[in-house]
């Protein structure tokens, strides 16, 4: 059967990506095993809420820009508009810039009483100004990573997003290790953040993308670039919501962090199918753009269900593993992670429909339906967030794991269905 796949060219290329993002999960995968073994799944749980908030934050801090980039750039690129490249790289890095310094200094003031939401102990408050300050560089990088794979630098997108900063983090960690302060792992987080930061700058030198702080100005291209940019911003805070709300509101409701660091341990595992989807979506979402820009919709909806058996056939045997041995997998952790099996179950099973289902919400992003997954993102965060707030008191995290990957499962499904029935069904011209 795999001979009757078009191309050899993306097996090969999401083998490439496949390399990347298996290295960043065992990098990842080594520092959440590093915590709980120098510190157990009660301060894990404390990093992951604190993770959680941060990373909403980084978003909300990029204004929604990086999808759009990916959107447009990639097809001035490959139109050959270098200055129109150029000019939307520079008007969406000083945005982001003025957004995400603003976001920082605010949740900076206010960090105590962030820190009274979330937790009963003022003890984690440096930790959470120094994830704090975090929030400029990620939400920057969050704009090249998307730049570089719109300019077919997909490597360098890669080593940004996925490999540098887990490496360098192992490595601050290591060099940290016989610090007494449980804020050095907080530190070192830090430091691996501006260090890929200052990766992304050589990268960017290296392209030969030269960035103008004056000169070409196209009014017309930004005013399209911006107005695509409000319903991709919004999505990315539902989505957000959707993918962080269950850790925050564990903390909110002051569920013990050793629970929470199980929990998410548990996530972390389950995680492990999304890097397949990863792949296939580094490699195929510009080339969603550009055959639908194309009009070519016969061509896109072939590729698609390409990569549907592709992912079908990887994701598999990890799913079965992981339902399996889930006992033996979480106590790699430790022994009370071993509590965690029913979470983990839950969670693989709501992110193995997620990659089964594939490309749709990228697919829905790159062919002007930003409003269509919009609206599903809005509906799906907003009955999860207050399903999460009803049901956690009650259940705890295993409330958190039903609620979530059901979530998960019908965010996806709607997304699939209307690209079957509206995308595909486009008449060529």
């Amino acid at each position: 059967m795999l001979k009757k796949i078009k191309s050899e060219k993306l097996f090969k290329s999401t083998f490439y990506v496949f390399i990347y993002k298996l290295t960043g999960v065992c990098f990842n995968f080594l520092i959440a095993y590093l915590i709980a073994k120098f510190y157990g799944a009660y301060e894990i749980g404390i990093y992951f809420v604190i993770f959680g908030i941060t990373i909403v934050l980084s978003h909300i801090g990029a204004l929604g820009l990086p999808d759009a980039i990916l959107a447009h750039i990639s097809h001035e690129y490959r139109e050959s508009n270098i200055e129109n490249v150029n000019y939307l790289l520079r008007k969406s890095l000083i945005k982001t810039f003025l957004g995400s310094s603003i976001l920082a200094v605010i949740c900076f003031v206010f960090s105590s009483l962030l820190n009274d939401l979330f937790f009963s102990s003022t003890e984690t408050l440096i930790y959470l100004r120094l994830f704090i300050i975090s929030i400029i560089p990620l939400s920057i990088n969050r704009v090249m990573v998307e730049f570089f794979k719109a300019i077919d630098k997909i490597k360098y997108s890669l080593i940004i997003s996925q490999f540098g900063l887990p490496l360098f983090f192992v490595i601050f960690i290591f060099i940290f290790r016989n610090s007494q302060p449980l804020y050095s792992i907080y530190l070192a987080r830090l430091l691996a953040i501006f260090l890929v930061t200052i990766l992304t700058i050589y990268y960017l030198y290296k392209s030969k993308i030269v960035i103008q702080l004056k000169g070409y100005e196209n009014k017309l291209l930004l005013n399209k670039f911006i107005e695509s940019r409000k319903p991709l911003f919004i999505m990315v805070i539902f989505s957000m919501i959707i993918a962080h709300s269950d850790t925050i509101i564990l903390g909110i409701y002051n569920i013990p962090n050793n629970e929470i660091g199980i929990y998410n341990t548990a996530k972390k595992i389950a995680g492990l199918l999304i890097f397949f989807l990863f792949a296939v979506n580094t490699i195929l979402t510009p080339k969603f753009s550009n055959l639908y820009n194309n009009n070519k919709i016969i061509e896109l909806k072939k590729i698609y269900y390409q990569s549907l058996f592709l992912l079908f056939i990887t994701s598999t045997p990890i799913l079965c593993i992981v339902l399996i041995f889930p006992e033996f997998i979480l106590g790699l952790f430790g022994e009370e992670f071993k509590n965690g099996k029913i979470i983990l179950t839950i969670a693989i099973i709501g992110q193995y429909i997620n990659v089964v289902l594939g490309s749709v919400g990228q697919i829905l992003m790159m062919c002007g339906a930003e409003k269509v997954i919009r609206n599903n993102f809005i509906v799906v965060a907003i009955l999860l967030f207050i399903a999460l707030f009803i049901f956690i008191p009650i259940y705890g995290t295993f409330g958190a794991a039903i609620i979530t990957s059901t979530g998960i499962i019908v965010l996806n499904t709607a997304n699939f269905l209307y690209v079957r029935k509206r995308v595909f069904s486009v008449k060529i011209n």
